[in-house]
């Protein structure tokens, strides 16, 4: 897909993420109610955190798009996808979860308290691969 309207990706790119994240709670909690409020957490977050989404999307552009301002974005998931298998593994805080990112996956650490241990049964930890991410090429 080309890109060349970066406010039309910044939908595309929250839509893509919406739909791809709805199938990764529906693989985790597979046949139990909890994955229908896992779904509102997952779009409140996106509703909430709009305006740092669209900044994450912005300085993107500078570094994705060619000097027409287009990207293409099969090619941009596969490199990004290249690098992401090679970068050492780091800490990052994203709210109140911890995120392990780098040699090629995210780990969740998802924190322990009386609501997300009921929704989640204790889970800890979830992890998203190469693999996971390749699948976003599909929503777009």
């Amino acid at each position: 897909m080309k890109i060349d309207d970066v406010n039309a990706f910044k939908g595309a790119v929250k839509d893509a993420f919406r739909g791809w994240g709805e199938k990764k709670i529906d693989e985790l909690f597979k046949g139990k109610p909890v994955g229908h409020f896992m779904k509102k957490g997952l779009n409140n977050f996106i509703a909430r955190e709009d305006v740092k989404i669209n900044s994450y999307i912005d300085n993107a552009f500078l570094f994705l798009a060619d000097e027409t301002g287009t990207i293409d974005s099969d090619t941009a998931i596969d490199d990004i996808c290249s690098m992401f298998l090679e970068m050492k593994e780091s800490n990052y805080q994203l709210g109140p979860v911890d995120l392990k990112v780098g040699n090629g996956q995210v780990a969740v650490n998802l924190p322990h308290n009386f609501l997300l241990d009921m929704l989640t049964g204790g889970m800890g930890v979830v992890k998203f691969t190469k693999e996971d991410f390749l699948e976003l090429k599909n929503y777009f």
